[in-house]
């Protein structure tokens, strides 16, 4: 979402845009192509914004701007826990 890329005609093109960064920065978490519809459903304001989702496939946590690895990792740890 904070890369423009207009002339991209879907959503595998996009894919074809993010997969090298992926690689390179060892990315081991799953990541969510962004459109209006995710900006709107999430309530997306500003970037980055980083959302741990539980179990159930609710919103956990919300990290807006640069995050904590400490405060992540801590989140992460308790969500694993929890049945």
């Amino acid at each position: 979402m904070d890369v423009v890329y207009e002339d991209l005609k879907n959503a595998k093109e996009g894919w074809s845009k993010v997969k090298p960064f992926v690689q390179a920065h060892s990315v081991n978490y799953p990541l969510v192509m962004g459109d209006y519809q995710v900006l709107k459903a999430y309530n997306i304001d500003a970037f980055p914004t980083t959302y741990l989702i539980d179990k159930a496939g609710r919103i956990a946590a919300t990290y807006v701007g640069v995050v904590d690895r400490a405060d992540v990792e801590g989140n992460i740890k308790t969500l694993l826990k929890e049945r």
